[in-house]
């Protein structure tokens, strides 16, 4: 499923640690992945509280 909100869908993650040659942009790239799965999984079950917005993380 896209991501439907376009701040988070603009949004460039871990931009910092892309910038940073310490970090390989592969295993950086595995981090965003994680984070837009994670965006995603957001959107679809709509969290109605923070301890429901915990469990997902």
């Amino acid at each position: 499923m896209p991501i439907t909100n376009q701040q988070v869908a603009g949004h460039a993650f871990l931009r910092q640690m892309y910038d940073d040659s310490y970090f390989p942009d592969y295993v950086v790239d595995q981090g965003k992945a994680i984070l837009l799965r994670l965006c995603e999984r957001i959107e679809a079950e709509r969290p109605s509280d923070l301890e429901s917005l915990y469990a997902l993380t």
